[in-house]
């Protein structure tokens, strides 16, 4: 049995590195790449966070990034990629140790699970640059110390992974309520809560030791920006439709439907660490009801797949049933991930031929306002965003927006410097030779 089930995780893992290949031959920079490499690059450059640059995420991942653009010149997009597939094979592995070490997970499940994970994960736009998977790398390295009792480590991880987004936060939740579990059944004091409250405490200082006393940015618009007020209002006036959620959620749906059919049979293991996992589950869903992006299901992946674990290290008697199950699932992502490959591979295509286009009009590295779909010319074509204080790189239309001068993109560069394209009212570059708001 163990040597069928090392087969299904080696088949599994070529048949993902095939996959990866053809994202990276294919791969377009999305909005959210956009906006994340280009804090990054300015980030490098000495540009500040919430000073420097108005921006509505904590900054971490930002700044790791911007590590390549110190490094290496001019970092491709592939580079980035690169890096973050790394990452999620990274946190695989790390996967992998905390099932085998901490829930005693048999050796050949246990792999077959964090092969699963890095499917999933990939799956779930893990093949775009996003937050996601760093958070995730946080929680799960903070599981394996905090289920060893290393409670102050625990914390500043899972402090960490609210640095790298702030729906981070939301996993302190099932953690504190297994503590206080413990607590109420005599196996842990308080002193585990006050522990792992430390960590997360040492993190938050960190970080405003860097920017209220290093930096100096003042607290009521580092508080204003990291509240994510605007963007929240943005994201409910956006909400998804019900099918539209249904449609976002379906990597989750098919790995929690043989979790379901488990839980139901009267043979299913309940252990404390079920139900926090299950806790840690529906908590992390909540931004979905936001948003169905999918990218968000990461940040539940890191409690379902311990929750897998388990489920398939105690079937012994059906273990070839459930892993037959997965093995379909894991096919059936690998399925969507190829056909949202192939779907959008003219992206890359449309985005260099456009990023041609406006370099002849204006030269890489110029100062240029971008806005809309377009805003992965930043990267392209290393524009640089004249307007970082005021509105960064916002996804939200604003007032500074309306205020900036729009130029067609058959117009052509004459006399006073101005600047240059035009797509459609949604797809624009705006002229900036002067503060006009």
């Amino acid at each position: 049995m163990s040597r069928n089930n090392n087969i299904q995780s080696v088949v599994l893992l070529l048949l993902v590195s095939i996959i990866v290949l053809l994202s990276l031959n294919m791969s377009w920079v999305s909005a959210d790449a956009a906006y994340y490499l280009s804090i990054a690059r300015d980030i490098a450059n000495g540009a500040v966070p919430y000073g420097g640059i108005k921006m509505h995420y904590t900054p971490l991942m930002m700044y790791l990034n911007s590590i390549l653009y110190i490094v290496i010149a001019k970092p491709s997009y592939n580079t980035f990629l690169i890096l973050q597939i790394l990452l999620i094979a990274t946190t695989g592995l790390v996967l992998f140790k905390v099932l085998l070490k901490i829930f005693h997970i048999k050796k050949n499940v246990a792999l077959y699970v964090a092969v699963l994970y890095v499917i999933a994960v990939l799956a779930s736009d893990g093949t775009y640059i996003v937050l996601e998977p760093y958070s995730s790398l946080a929680i799960i390295a903070g599981f394996f110390f905090f289920f060893r009792r290393k409670f102050v480590v625990a914390g500043f991880l899972v402090g960490l992974s609210f640095f790298v987004k702030q729906y981070g936060i939301l996993n302190f939740i099932p953690l504190y309520v297994y503590l206080v579990h413990g607590i109420i059944k005599q196996q842990y004091t308080w002193r585990a809560v006050v522990n792992f409250s430390l960590g997360g405490i040492l993190s938050l200082f960190l970080f405003l030791l860097l920017f209220l006393f290093y930096y100096q940015v003042p607290f009521s618009e580092l508080l204003s920006q990291l509240s994510g007020t605007e963007y929240g209002h943005w994201a409910a006036s956006n909400s998804s439709s019900i099918v539209s959620y249904f449609i976002g959620v379906k990597n989750l749906i098919l790995l929690v439907a043989p979790l379901v059919a488990w839980y139901l049979s009267p043979q299913s293991a309940r252990s404390v660490y079920v139900y926090i996992m299950v806790l840690g589950v529906m908590i992390n869903m909540l931004p979905t009801f936001v948003k169905s992006y999918q990218h968000y299901l990461i940040n539940v992946y890191p409690y379902l797949f311990v929750l897998i674990g388990i489920q398939l290290n105690n079937l012994e008697y059906r273990l070839k049933t459930y892993k037959i199950s997965y093995f379909v699932i894991a096919i059936f992502l690998m399925v969507f991930l190829v056909n949202r490959t192939l779907k959008y591979r003219h992206h890359r295509d449309d985005q260099l031929s456009i990023s041609e286009k406006a370099s002849a009009v204006l030269d890489r590295g110029s100062t240029v306002y971008v806005q809309g779909n377009l805003r992965y010319l930043y990267f392209l074509n290393d524009y640089r965003n004249p307007v970082l204080e005021d509105t960064g790189y916002s996804y939200m239309v604003n007032d500074v927006e309306k205020n900036i001068i729009k130029i067609s993109l058959s117009d052509k560069l004459s006399g006073e410097v101005t600047d240059a394209i035009s797509l459609s009212e949604k797809d624009s570059i705006y002229v900036y030779n002067r503060k006009v708001f």
